[in-house]
């Protein structure tokens, strides 16, 4: 958009900030802006951070696909606009296929997980990426963990019916399940990096997230061992539903603005039955392995709380 530059005074120019942004980002009079130089162009924000984490170069050489993939992700969420990635071998090594992939096949494949980023340029030894997401509303985040919510659910629901119906169909797609939970989950972290959180509220849903990344690794791994067995019994269907179960209703927990802390202690209590009732049983063999995985989910409690404490802090706040 175009603002008309206005003289006040003898040697100063003035610009008018425009009302829809004023009014999206609630700027209040007296408030003090950033006003950063960029060469021959001035941007005008509230938060620096997106200034001062311009630029990252990525060198490819030696690179495993794991490493490329973890440096990429992490330069991502910490709130890059452009990342280059340089490289002389045209493929990396791939240490669970034990073979070698394109790079740049790979980064494209990388890129439908990082919500925004898109290629820019490219030449035969160098891909420069650019984050086109640079704005978004007070509520996106919290907006967007929610969303996590809901294909997570959509996530465990589909496995539970597969479980009980024909898991084949499931497995063809239970990856794309992952990956798109992944994609919000790194904007969300991204968002979260620049957002206005105090930092200690900001460390302890960096965690909750972290810990929600895992949870869907340890699904999505779930859903293997679950294929590799020759017959999901009962046993497996009822465990695996429990603790799916509470996982959701965990998370719902988080994200209810009504909830009080008190009505926490029923998911405690019942995570704590679930937990005794996994020890004292012996499964068989088969059973055991995919249990023994699984179980993991119920250590998920404490992230989930204590962020959820960190986002009310207010009321546990003192008034003497």
């Amino acid at each position: 958009m175009k603002r008309k530059i206005n003289k006040v005074g003898q040697n100063t120019l003035t610009i008018s900030l425009p009302n829809t942004w004023v009014k999206k980002n609630q700027i209040k009079p007296g408030e003090e802006l950033e006003v950063l130089e960029d060469g021959p162009n001035l941007h005008v924000t509230r938060n620096k951070k997106w200034f001062d984490s311009n630029r990252a170069i990525v060198n490819v050489e030696h690179m495993s696909k794991f490493m490329l993939n973890r440096t990429l992700s992490a330069l991502y969420t910490y709130g890059f606009q452009e990342i280059e990635v340089r490289y002389k071998e045209q493929e990396l090594f791939d240490y669970k296929t034990q073979r070698k992939v394109s790079v740049e096949d790979y980064i494209k494949e990388l890129l439908t997980k990082l919500l925004g980023l898109e290629v820019i340029s490219h030449s035969k030894d160098k891909i420069l990426l650019h984050a086109f997401i640079k704005d978004f509303e007070p509520k996106e985040l919290e907006m967007t963990i929610r969303r996590i919510y809901y294909l997570t659910k959509e996530f465990l629901d589909s496995f539970i019916v597969a479980m009980q119906t024909d898991f084949e169909p499931f497995f063809q797609r239970y990856y794309l399940f992952h990956d798109n939970i992944s994609k919000f989950n790194f904007y969300s972290q991204r968002m979260l990096y620049l957002s206005d959180y105090d930092e200690r509220v900001k460390g302890k849903i960096f965690a909750l997230l972290t810990l929600i990344d895992k949870t869907m690794d340890t699904i999505r791994h779930l859903a293997e061992r679950v294929n590799e067995l020759k017959h999901i019994t009962k046993t497996v269907q009822e465990e695996l539903k429990n603790l799916f179960i509470w996982f959701l209703r965990l998370f719902e927990f988080y994200l209810s603005e009504t909830s009080k802390m008190e009505e926490f202690e029923d998911i405690v209590k019942e995570r704590y039955l679930l937990m005794q009732h996994i020890n004292k049983t012996k499964f068989p063999h088969e059973t055991e392995r995919v249990i023994s995985e699984a179980k993991w989910i119920l250590d998920c409690m404490n992230e989930f709380i204590e962020a959820s404490i960190y986002l009310h802090i207010d009321n546990f706040k003192s008034n003497i």
